[in-house]
């Protein structure tokens, strides 16, 4: 299981808020598709509210935005984005301006497969929509009723793999997505939802050859224009494991890769120097000649990769991150001298990175006895973080 901690000396940040404009600020309610091609134009509709006069911003640039319509009732935008053959990969925060405020976020997601769009909610009684076999794809869709549900088919042979992803919480829609997928006779293959703060990803190996449907529906049957989704779907390799899970900016990151169809054990990965803090989407080459997106975590502090090591490791200067994986133990010890009365915030990265741990962090002094802990943050569900100020000047374990 994967971890990854930060430590840090705390300062003082100071956010400086705009005032609030007068009248009803514009809305967005999702992005349809909320993603497309490297080197293409795309054609993205936004549903929102309040939208005349709006002007539209993606960060991380790279994407320009050619034409912009809103129609009379404020309700619906459409735009022609042109994608840059170097865009950065990944996420692109959107955002919309009017003369009335700024709008919600969203996302915008820069991919290197094709798009497939969903221009209307399948009806049900329509045929399911038939998936190429050979050509992996990215289908774009939107739940926009309740109950509502997609339906896919595709053949299979005995042996083939195929990977799932549904994106969702990660291009900040409001669908909770259900995967279900079915033989020819209706029985049960694989269910895959939402868990530990994740969009539901899955590979299968098919036994047997046959027809597959693949259905993808709400996890309490909702729908509506915010209920967006990308699913990757095809015969691609299946990414369950890399290490370090970052780096700094300008830095040259060697990568220890796992997963299915995935014999390539290692990569490297230059991560930009101008990459901001936070998520760089890097892309690296696998098998069957598919490329696959991870993301990195991108920071000022250097990193020590600490693998699956069990003995007590000494920390560098802080602030530093640590990446590792409870492999043969479910714990792992740092020691760290503190300065009396300073500061320092030690934040456990687990589920937010896709990892199953329930993670704990405890502050031991040198007689071994705990002085801090903190489980399950607030507002963080089931991570830990935890400030602590050292009460004197002394060597402390972290574990």
């Amino acid at each position: 299981m994967l971890i990854r901690v930060r430590l840090l000396l705390l300062g003082i940040a100071l956010l400086w808020l705009a005032p609030s404009a007068f009248g009803q600020a514009p809305e967005i309610g999702g992005l349809l598709p909320s993603g497309g091609l490297r080197g293409q134009t795309t054609k993205v509709r936004i549903d929102g509210k309040n939208l005349t006069g709006a002007q539209l911003h993606l960060s991380g640039g790279g994407i320009v935005t050619k034409s912009l319509q809103v129609t009379p009732n404020e309700e619906q935008l459409t735009a022609e984005l042109a994608v840059e053959s170097g865009a950065r990969l990944g996420a692109h925060e959107v955002r919309i301006t009017t003369p009335k405020g700024v709008s919600n976020g969203s996302r915008f997601w820069v991919d290197v497969v094709g798009n497939h769009v969903l221009e209307a909610p399948m009806q049900e009684g329509t045929p399911p929509l038939s998936l190429d076999s050979l050509v992996p794809t990215v289908i774009n869709g939107r739940i926009a009723t309740r109950v509502g549900r997609d339906r896919f088919t595709f053949t299979a042979s005995a042996g083939d793999i195929w990977t799932f992803d549904c994106f969702a919480d990660r291009i900040r829609s409001r669908f909770d997505p259900v995967m279900e997928l079915v033989d020819e006779a209706g029985v049960n293959v694989r269910l895959a939802q939402s868990a530990w703060e994740s969009d539901p990803r899955f590979c299968h190996k098919f036994t047997k050859a046959g027809r597959y449907f693949l259905t993808i529906r709400d996890s309490e049957y909702n729908g509506g224009s915010n209920y967006t989704y990308r699913l990757l779907v095809g015969r691609l390799p299946f990414l369950t494991h890399f290490s370090p899970r970052g780096g700094q900016p300008g830095s040259v990151v060697d990568i220890t890769l796992q997963g299915t169809n995935v014999t390539a054990q290692r990569a490297s990965v230059a991560i930009p120097a101008d990459a901001p803090n936070g998520t760089y989407w890097a892309e690296v080459a696998l098998d069957m000649g598919k490329p696959a997106l991870i993301p990195l975590i991108v920071g000022n502090e250097q990193v020590l990769n600490n693998g699956a090591n069990r003995a007590v490791q000494r920390l560098p200067a802080l602030p530093v991150a640590v990446d590792g994986v409870f492999k043969d133990a479910p714990s792992a010890r740092f020691s760290f001298h503190g300065t009396a009365q300073m500061k320092y915030l030690f934040d456990l990265l687990g589920r937010r990175i896709g990892s199953r741990i329930d993670g704990e962090i405890r502050i031991l002094n040198a007689e071994g006895k705990e002085i801090a802990s903190n489980d399950d943050a607030p507002g963080l569900g089931k991570e830990a973080r935890l400030e602590f100020t050292a009460p004197a000047t002394a060597d402390y374990t972290v574990e």
